[in-house]
């Protein structure tokens, strides 16, 4: 994905952040979007590494290497985010929420 995309994700989210009267609500509105936005890269993530993993035709390899790096990097990016923004990722949680359970 491109950065322009991600951009405009942020920039959607300010736009919904400003229409929010409430302190609460926006705090709310911001973390919920990025939780989302984050656990969409993270999806979109098992998505390439499947794909790499899956690919036989050495025609799709590179194609499959890029979309796995740019999903790999885009997931970073936004973790880096949440991070300098105060959130701290609960790995306990997120690797039982993959096997299925909390």
């Amino acid at each position: 994905m491109k950065i322009q995309n991600v951009l405009a994700g942020f920039s959607s989210l300010s736009s919904k952040i400003l229409l929010t009267n409430s302190p609460d609500k926006i705090e709310n509105n911001e973390e919920e979007e990025l939780f989302h936005t984050i656990e969409q890269a993270r999806q979109d993530l098992t998505v390439a590494e499947r794909f790499f993993n899956d690919v036989t035709d050495p025609d799709l390899v590179d194609h499959a290497i890029f979309a796995l790096e740019a999903a790999e990097k885009k997931y970073s990016y936004l973790l880096k985010q949440a991070r300098k923004m105060g959130y701290k990722v609960d790995f306990k949680k997120l690797k039982n929420k993959e096997t299925g359970g909390w």
